[in-house]
């Protein structure tokens, strides 16, 4: 079997495409294996800025911050998820 290749922009513009659809919710687990695809810290947590409207148990977001390996995103994500307004 051949695997599909993507190259970083285009995971990061499928993903955003999936997010940005109003059809599709994820939880928590689901997104964050999705957003885990994207190597580039940076385009990992605008997508889970993008994601977190589509999450269906926010109650366990928290797990989110355990993709990202800087202090910086993780107080970014929880500052944006703090503000957030439906």
């Amino acid at each position: 079997k051949t695997q599909m290749q993507f190259m970083p922009f285009e995971k990061v513009s499928s993903l955003s495409d999936l997010f940005n659809n109003s059809a599709d919710y994820f939880t928590t687990a689901q997104a964050s294996k999705l957003i885990q695809l994207v190597t580039i810290e940076s385009n990992r947590l605008g997508l889970a800025k993008l994601g977190y409207e589509k999450i269906t148990d926010r109650n366990n977001f928290s797990q989110m911050y355990e993709i990202f390996s800087t202090q910086a995103s993780k107080d970014e994500l929880a500052n944006y998820v703090s503000s957030y307004k439906e």
